[in-house]
């Protein structure tokens, strides 16, 4: 289907509860962000800067 699941601004916090439960590899490390403008900047490069 083409969808790409990520997370942005990621508090340590969240990242602590995604790491102990799997899910941070299951998402992607890659996808997990720390803040909207890296999100954004990700996302801009992966879709070819549209």
């Amino acid at each position: 289907m083409g969808i790409v699941f990520a997370l942005a601004r990621v508090k340590q916090v969240l990242l602590n509860d995604l790491q102990a439960y799997g899910l941070a590899d299951s998402v992607g490390r890659e996808l997990i962000l720390p803040t909207l403008p890296t999100a954004v900047a990700g996302y801009r490069a992966w879709c070819g800067g549209r």
